[in-house]
């Protein structure tokens, strides 16, 4: 296929059969490409705008593309391919027709983007994103040898004996995909996010991507009557991804802990064996938090730019 005939536009719609298609042609994909996860997120939080770029060969056929999220305020541009946290990036037949759309995504918009954002969900980078995508580090439970082995070497004995105490005192846990627990769950959320500086997401919106993703679960802790924390995760290609989640800090109990038990016992139960607890950008407390619970470090990238200007103003506001 030669790149003289390549045809590369920005669109509004999608058509979702074809990307079904190229979704089914890339062993790469994840369910967070699909335009479906594009079109929720805009339906839910207006004021964002949604493209998609498609490179087309002579015949018209998708060959590669890239959806992404654009924020504006004062007529400037912050673009993410990502929604809210999940994994983005190119899929491709092709790979010289990714290295055009990523190439296109990295000049979309040109001088009125001032922050431009991928985040990619797997160990290897895109071939064409190597120059530009840089190391995210994740925190990983391994899980091959089982729940023993993962109980014996992973957790400590402070992690354990959290555990225990969990039990006696009455802690439990359980996977649900009922989405009142959800209506419980989001004001803690907000608590969360206020005091992170984090984008926050629609209760609805949450609601209908727990209904309608046949990959999305939650993990929940319960005490003394009381939800204290919940893991909203999804089920992806080797891996359970605990996507977003907090959980009350006590004083008797220790439901992050259990949270994160139950996350292993979750995806060994349906055959997985390595829970990724994200990267935390931003946040080192909670990335400390987890390697102090015995994550250990593996490897996804990210593409972060930014103005000049933007990068002096977020250091200045801390």
């Amino acid at each position: 296929m030669s790149s003289r005939n390549w045809r590369i536009r920005t669109v509004d719609t999608a058509d979702e059969a074809e990307w079904e298609e190229l979704l089914a042609s890339d062993s790469r994909s994840l369910p967070f490409q699909h335009p479906r996860y594009l079109l929720r997120y805009l339906r839910h939080h207006p004021g964002t705008k949604g493209h998609w770029l498609e490179l087309r060969d002579e015949e018209g056929r998708l060959q590669s593309g890239i959806s992404f999220l654009v924020s504006e305020k004062m007529s400037l541009w912050a673009v993410a391919s990502g929604i809210a946290g999940t994994y983005g990036g190119p899929l491709s037949r092709d790979p010289e027709a990714e290295e055009a759309v990523l190439e296109a995504y990295l000049r979309w918009g040109g001088k009125r983007v001032v922050r431009r954002e991928l985040l990619w969900g797997h160990s290897i980078p895109p071939a064409a994103g190597q120059k530009r995508l840089t190391p995210l580090r994740t925190a990983i439970f391994e899980l091959q040898g089982g729940f023993d082995a993962f109980w014996r070497s992973t957790f400590s004995n402070n992690r354990r004996s959290e555990c225990n105490r969990n039990e006696k005192r009455g802690l439990y846990t359980e996977e649900s995909r009922d989405p009142r627990v959800l209506e419980l769950f989001y004001p803690l959320y907000l608590e969360r996010c206020r005091q992170w500086r984090t984008p926050i997401l629609s209760l609805d919106y949450l609601r209908e991507v727990l209904e309608e993703e046949e990959t999305a679960l939650l993990t929940v802790a319960w005490f003394e009557g009381r939800l204290v924390g919940v893991h909203f995760c999804f089920v992806l290609p080797g891996e359970l991804f605990a996507w977003l989640g907090t959980s009350q800090r006590l004083q008797r109990v220790f439901p992050s802990t259990a949270l994160m038990k139950t996350d292993v016992e979750s995806a060994l139960a349906k055959g997985l064996f390595r829970v990724n607890l994200g990267s935390n950008v931003g946040l080192v407390g909670v990335a400390e938090f987890k390697k102090l619970l015995g994550a250990q470090s593996d490897t996804r990238w990210h593409l972060l730019e930014e103005a000049a200007w933007l990068r002096a103003w977020r250091k200045w506001r801390g």
